[in-house]
């Protein structure tokens, strides 16, 4: 059961990590791509609205946290985060419109799934070597 907790305490970290940064790195014009991340636990929420707006991200990182705080990654869960506003995939490719015209983005010119994925896989790495000694340790 100890091992079970462990797990499911640094995998919310880390889920709530995952969170902040792709949250962080949405570029922010009126704030709906950025108020538009979904966490879900299990399966994807795939909502959104164009009225849902979060320009500095707090209250989407709280909605974040709260759904990483319910999960059980030692019994499987898994953790998604999620955003279906339909320019989503420009944003993530690091590009804006401007009068119609893509153009790169100056806010988040290397998108935010790719560089997130890349941050954290040094940190899901320590997070496993730690769990390990811990375990090895009985500590």
């Amino acid at each position: 059961r100890l091992v079970g907790a462990k797990i499911n305490k640094l995998g919310r970290a880390a889920g709530v990590e995952v969170a902040a940064r792709l949250i962080r790195k949405t570029p922010v014009k009126e704030g709906v791509a950025r108020g538009n991340w979904n966490a879900s636990i299990d399966a994807m929420d795939a909502s959104w609205s164009p009225t849902r707006t979060d320009r500095q991200g707090h209250a989407t990182l709280a909605k974040a946290s709260n759904t990483a705080q319910r999960m059980k990654f030692f019994d499987g869960q898994t953790f998604y985060m999620t955003n279906a506003v339909p320019y989503i995939e420009v944003l993530d490719d690091g590009r804006r419109m401007v009068d119609g015209k893509l153009q790169g983005s100056i806010q988040s010119p290397d998108g935010m799934s790719r560089p997130t994925i890349r941050e954290m896989e040094p940190t899901i790495k320590r997070i496993g070597a730690r769990l390990r000694r811990e375990v090895i340790q009985g500590g």
